[in-house]
């Protein structure tokens, strides 16, 4: 045989070679469509954990084989890969996942303490992510047919450490419809380092409201909705991503630099400027007061982002009775005095900060600084309010026994606390409670 014809032969043999491993990815999975199909048992494929595997057959499928030693390691690496899928498939197909749990994360929130470092290690799923303002500095829930929850936290100086993960649960394949939902939120009124270890997801994070002052998130291939709030004057936000779609949503009142390095990927980046290579700027990055630096690593992945209008907020004050003032202990009605904060602008601007007054949430400095209330009380709430035409507000509450009754210092106390409140908007000129005893 001549040299052009050994040359012709060896390429031929190649070339099967090569599609022999393609065809093999094709083979096995229609294989398992077609279990799927015919009803003898279910078989819930994860593509956006296995997808690695058809790159290596491409990559095996490109090697030149003109060697027994190339020959050989190519044919074990696919010999482990279609181990993998099979002992993968047949190891999992006997387990249970139909039992749906709910498991409740709760962390209450430490006194004293100025930041918290929170870590979620959430695992594959669905993971949400978002604000709360129930005095606790995590909580949510893991709804779930394959894990189960895991929590701790410690304080470091003024630092509250917290770590929420997921644990149990293996494999590629699950018989039955794979569930688990990680769904935290997280206290809106602390400033918080945020971790997030993710595999393949799909990640909600809404920390618009969230005094978020860095952010990391590591995720497999995934799904990412991350929308960023102008809560702190300065925040970094890191992540590192498989192949994944990432969106991004910044507040118009924030500057923002994202730094990219990615490997074949697709970008849509509105009002950006290119400054190098890998680095772009908003518009308004230099003329902001508040910056928000991105940086982002990703593999094939596509990248959005978009801009949002934040909800306006304002300053409201809060009147609670100051007893580090009234050094007799008189009650008197003049040393119920404010405290400032700050809320979201909307069309129920008086029940949103009535509602906020008796939550009676005082900060440790306002404690310290002689501030006292007898809210809350879990069991009185604002059920209702009217502000008619000439001004005159009435409200109307649970009745408590016993709450707004009785004691007369502690009752006139709580009544000035709500009157003194809502007179500082002018558009009220009377207040009239409901019912008629609430406060006798």
């Amino acid at each position: 045989m001549n040299k052009s014809n050994q040359a012709k032969s060896v390429e031929a043999i190649e070339h099967s070679f090569s599609k022999a491993f393609l065809g093999l990815f094709v083979v096995i999975f229609g294989f398992i469509f077609l279990v799927n199909n015919s009803g003898l048992f279910s078989i819930n494929i994860n593509f956006a954990t296995i997808w690695p595997l058809l790159i290596i057959f491409i990559g095996l499928s490109l090697l030149k084989k003109k060697d027994p030693i190339s020959t050989a390691m190519g044919s074990t690496v696919a010999t482990i890969c279609v181990a993998l899928i099979f002992i993968s498939i047949f190891s999992y197909l006997p387990m249970d996942y139909s039992a749906i749990s709910s498991f409740p994360v709760s962390v209450a929130k430490v006194e004293g303490i100025k930041k918290a470092e929170i870590t979620l290690n959430a695992g594959a799923g669905e993971v949400k992510v978002n604000g709360v303002d129930t005095g606790k500095i995590v909580e949510g829930n893991l709804i779930t047919n394959l894990m189960t929850s895991k929590v701790n936290s410690q304080v470091n100086g003024s630092v509250q450490d917290v770590s929420v993960g997921v644990e149990g649960g293996k494999g590629w394949f699950h018989s039955g419809n794979l569930k688990n939902d990680f769904i935290i939120g997280i206290d809106k009124n602390t400033p918080v380092s945020l971790l997030i270890n993710s595999g393949a997801s799909n990640n909600s994070i809404d920390l618009s409201n969230i005094m978020a002052e860095s952010v990391a998130l590591h995720t497999g291939a995934s799904n990412v909705d991350l929308k960023m709030g102008d809560n702190v004057d300065n925040a970094n936000v890191a992540i590192e991503a498989g192949a994944s779609s990432i969106n991004l949503s910044f507040p118009k009142t924030a500057g923002v630099r994202i730094f990219l390095e990615s490997g074949m990927s697709s970008q849509k980046l509105p009002d950006f400027i290119s400054i190098d290579k890998n680095t772009y700027q908003s518009l308004n990055y230099e003329a902001s007061a508040k910056k928000i630096n991105v940086s982002i690593k990703m593999g094939m992945a596509s990248l959005y982002t978009s801009w949002y209008e934040p909800q306006k907020k304002e300053i409201v004050s809060l009147y609670y009775y100051n007893q580090g003032q009234d050094k007799a202990n008189s009650c008197g009605y003049q040393f119920v005095t404010p405290v400032q904060r700050e809320i979201i602008v909307g069309d129920s601007v008086i029940k949103d900060t009535i509602d906020l007054l008796i939550k009676g949430q005082l900060s440790d400095a306002e404690k310290a600084n002689g501030f006292t209330t007898g809210f809350p009380n879990p069991d009185f709430k604002l059920v209702s309010y009217n502000l008619s035409d000439t001004g005159t507000l009435t409200l109307t509450f649970t009745e408590v026994p016993g709450f707004t009754s009785g004691d007369s210092c502690r009752t006139g106390l709580l009544m000035e606390e709500i009157l003194k409140t809502v007179r500082q908007f002018p558009e009220v000129k009377r207040i009239v409670f409901k019912p008629d005893s609430l406060f006798e």
